[in-house]
């Protein structure tokens, strides 16, 4: 499918687990304050739903989560991370979330390490949903490390549960190792065997977390699992503006998202992580909308579209041209000129050797106002006037 072509713009849901799968990551320990600040954050984003934690890690994180179930918008769902553990599943049902997820052990891999087969997880499972489904809870059922178990198995898993009172199944790729095209391939075989919500939960190891997950929606999936920044364990998961920067730019799938809140929300994160906003990020970061490559300039000067992907006027407004060693003689006589300053092909020379040579030096940033600066001075005819210095 041509991603630049619009097609049906099925509406999709995020799910957003940074308070969650985003928390476990080295080195990230978000305060209960901390966390509810970027809950707040995300309601304002308009998130589809908010994992919100994992409730058997005791009173401090149930009685969070309670909070956040009072104080959530209409639209936004509340959901609780479990274990396989009756304990666990009594633990969640102390909170108020509509949804309670429980999680299975796939691969074999994982099946031998934690010395539980799949048939006996399962057997497990209908105890365990039971008190869910009497507290007129959903139940979502995930299973692990999908992509290191054989595909046959998982298709018999997803039949199976298919016939247990759920909602959903989220399919995760645990160990970041699928590719977009195998995370299409178990969408479609699974899509059928399924009448609830599929979701994808994938991670970043390979760096193909944005792009399996656009698969598996293309495959089928209802849902895709994001957290902000893109924190997680390892390599992280699916970034949040990843995703809103797909649907934007190719209108292939839509959200309720508040794009506006997309950068407050990430640099809160940032904040609380104390891990950096990386300039390239999609959407918000800060290099997006500088331009300096002399090709780009001059065809953004005349059309702000062409070398832009995001066609919005207030994405568009935040463009700021910079000079460097790759900017064209073209793109400095049409920035002076911005400037209300028609340039000579000698001065035009000159100001290009000024900034070859300023460009070496790490840091610098030059833009239309030097410009006006070095060509008031070379105007006016000063002894340096004609210094590249």
């Amino acid at each position: 499918m041509d991603l630049y072509t619009k097609s049906d713009n099925r509406k999709i849901r995020l799910v957003d687990t940074t308070l969650r799968d985003g928390a476990q990551a080295a080195c990230i320990n978000f305060s209960y304050s901390g966390k509810f600040e970027i809950a707040q954050s995300l309601f304002r984003c308009n998130i589809d739903e908010l994992e919100a934690g994992i409730p058997a890690m005791g009173n401090e994180e149930i009685d969070f989560i309670n909070r956040l179930c009072r104080e959530k918008p209409v639209n936004t769902r509340i959901s609780a991370w479990c274990r396989n553990h009756i304990d666990d599943v009594k633990a969640a049902l102390l909170t108020n979330a509509e949804i309670i997820h429980i999680s299975l052990f796939c691969s074999d891999i994982l099946q031998k390490t934690f010395n539980k087969t799949l048939s006996e997880q399962l057997s497990i499972l209908q105890n365990n949903i039971a008190p869910v489904l009497k507290a007129n809870r959903k139940v979502s059922i995930g299973l692990q490390d999908v992509f290191r178990t054989p595909i046959s198995l998982i298709c018999s898993t997803v039949a199976e549960l298919s016939d247990m009172d759920i909602f959903r199944i989220r399919l995760a790729d645990s160990c970041g190792c699928a590719t977009p095209g195998q995370s299409l391939e178990i969408l479609q075989n699974l899509r059928p065997l399924m009448p609830g919500e599929l979701d994808f939960h994938a991670h970043n190891d390979c760096g193909l977390a944005a792009a399996n997950s656009l698969s598996a929606l293309e495959g089928g999936a209802d849902s895709v699992s994001v957290t902000v920044n893109g924190i997680g364990e390892r390599a992280g998961n699916t970034s949040l503006t990843d995703m809103a920067a797909m649907m934007k730019i190719t209108n292939t799938f839509s959200t309720a998202l508040n794009y506006t809140e997309l950068k407050p929300v990430a640099e809160l994160v940032s904040r609380y992580c104390g891990i950096p906003v990386s300039p390239f990020s999609p959407l918000i970061g800060n290099h997006l909308y500088i331009h300096e490559a002399g090709i780009h300039v001059s065809a953004l000067l005349k059309n702000p579209n062409s070398y832009q992907p995001y066609t919005d006027p207030d994405y568009i407004e935040c463009n700021k041209f910079l000079l460097g060693p790759y900017s064209s003689n073209g793109s400095i006589k049409r920035l002076a000129q911005q400037k209300g300053i028609s340039l000579t092909n000698e001065t035009i020379t000159i100001i290009k050797k000024r900034i070859n040579k300023l460009c070496t030096q790490p840091g610098n940033e030059i833009d239309a106002s030097i410009i006006l600066q070095w060509c008031t001075e070379i105007a006016n005819g000063g002894k340096n006037a004609t210094s590249t210095c």
